[in-house]
């Protein structure tokens, strides 16, 4: 099954997804292997958004300095935030067609009592990857 997803949406639910295997939360097998599934199904799509983004944020070859030492890694200078966010927004609002399928909300937890299988904030950045 396909669905269409936004760039942004699959850039935030990735990261979601791997925060979540990182961390080994609890849920039930199938949920666990549908979670390892829609993660490598997004993390194809996920690879190239990140050159994007990252192209779009090393253009400004930028380091900030934090205590006199430039950082290893590009970043957006202040000034021009407002800038990379309208350029990026271009980009995150973008559909693109990713074959996955939504993830049973009931898979996600072992028991209705049990707390924290996974955290509202990864609920939201799954959004229409997760349904009842």
């Amino acid at each position: 099954m396909a669905m269409k997803l936004k760039v942004q949406q699959v850039f935030d639910a990735t990261l979601a997804l791997k925060h979540i295997i990182d961390r080994g939360a609890a849920m039930p097998v199938e949920g666990r292997y549908r979670v390892i599934r829609m993660h490598a199904k997004l993390l194809t799509e996920f690879a190239p958004i990140c050159e994007q983004r990252d192209a779009l944020i090393s253009a400004y070859d930028y380091r900030e300095e934090i205590d006199g030492v430039p950082s290893l890694q590009f970043s957006v200078p202040v000034d021009k935030m407002a800038e990379f966010s309208a350029a990026w927004k271009d980009i995150a609002e973008q559909e693109i067609e990713v074959e996955v399928e939504p993830l049973p909300l009931g898979q996600l937890e072992l028991d209705h009592d049990v707390e924290g299988s996974v955290s509202f904030a990864e609920l939201i950045a799954l959004g229409d990857l997760v349904a009842d």
